[in-house]
């Protein structure tokens, strides 16, 4: 479903790629500010999955009787404590050094004490819990792997994202390329657009949206603290995988979620009638890889690089190694 309803839109060079991603130009309509959130892909193969979900690799997470582990998970109770275990322990090591954490709360504490302990019960329907995902959020912005998938209110920054890896790949004199990908992507989701499809008419005064039926919701966490977020204007999604009594991990990447979903919200007997489902929620924009030098090159020149996406030293030694791989012709201007 996701390939037919995704709109995929083809460059040939980093130029017109960056052009492309601007909302409002020709490729992104846009009514209203942070209509849209952005997600780049230095391989266009690879699927919206959050870390916590991917099967290759496996996460690495904290289980109670095996320790860290990246053993195959097949149930959502299963994966649940283990990404529960992963985030107290997470929390509590940055309590013992003194690291202020988001929302830091004696109700989220209580929660963290007290769980996961063997018949410890995961609302499996509504996992993560709210207090739980600002932590998460901190969490996922330093590699742990978590239920939430980044995305940036920013396309230049997810076109970063994309080019910073793919160009590692582009093979140096003497070598072979690292990673076999033809070409990387930024996705971009239209939040305004998909909102809307839940919005319920006003005169049936109960509300004026159905969360609970949406099968993915936008979480966004406080930036104080948290310099990377911050920073790369960073945003969550969250799948609702787990419903309907399924407790099989079926791994449903975010798009094919969404539009099952919606689907499903459209077939439903509610007493209003609907608009359609509006096409181009989902944008893939595509780029050679070849072209991923060139293109952390424009970003540079734009002030997107390793210096201002990781505030301190680290992002500024992340630029110079970025330097290395742009192309080596010198500075050059703009293609006609």
């Amino acid at each position: 479903m996701a390939d037919v309803q995704t709109r995929e839109v083809p460059f040939a060079e980093a130029d017109a790629f960056l052009e492309g991603l601007v909302p409002g130009g020709r490729c992104l309509s846009a009514r209203f500010p942070n209509e849209w959130i952005f997600r780049g892909h230095a391989d266009a193969t690879w699927k919206l999955l959050p870390s916590a979900l991917r099967d290759c690799p496996l996460p690495v997470l904290l289980d109670r009787e095996l320790g860290w582990s990246d053993h195959l998970r097949t149930t959502w109770q299963e994966l649940e404590v283990a990404e529960a275990n992963t985030t107290a322990r997470f929390f509590w090591l940055a309590d013992q050094f003194g690291l202020a954490l988001p929302e830091d709360s004696q109700q989220l504490r209580d929660h963290l004490l007290h769980a996961p302990r063997p018949g410890w019960s995961i609302d499996v329907e509504h996992w993560p819990p709210s207090e739980f995902r600002s932590v998460l959020a901190l969490a996922q912005h330093y590699g742990i792997p978590t239920r939430l998938l980044d995305w940036t209110w920013e396309p230049l920054h997810a076109a970063y994202f994309a080019a910073v890896k793919a160009a590692t790949w582009q093979p140096k004199p003497k070598a072979e390329a690292s990673h076999v990908a033809s070409h990387l992507a930024v996705w971009g989701f239209n939040l305004d657009a998909y909102s809307s499809c839940y919005e319920v008419p006003p005169e049936t005064r109960r509300f004026t949206r159905h969360p609970d039926l949406q099968p993915v919701s936008i979480v966004t966490a406080p930036t104080a603290g948290n310099p990377n977020l911050r920073s790369q204007r960073g945003v969550f999604l969250l799948g609702r995988w787990a419903h309907k009594g399924k407790f099989e991990i079926v791994r449903t990447p975010i798009d094919e979620l969404v539009y099952s979903g919606l689907k499903e919200w459209m077939e439903m007997d509610v007493g209003w009638v609907r608009p359609a489902i509006p096409s181009g929620l989902f944008v893939k924009f595509l780029l050679p890889t070849t072209e991923a030098p060139r293109l952390l090159r424009l970003l540079a020149q734009r002030g997107v690089c390793g210096g201002s996406i990781y505030p301190g030293f680290g992002g500024i030694a992340d630029a110079l190694r970025e330097e290395m791989n742009w192309d080596n012709k010198g500075w050059l201007p703009p293609r006609h």
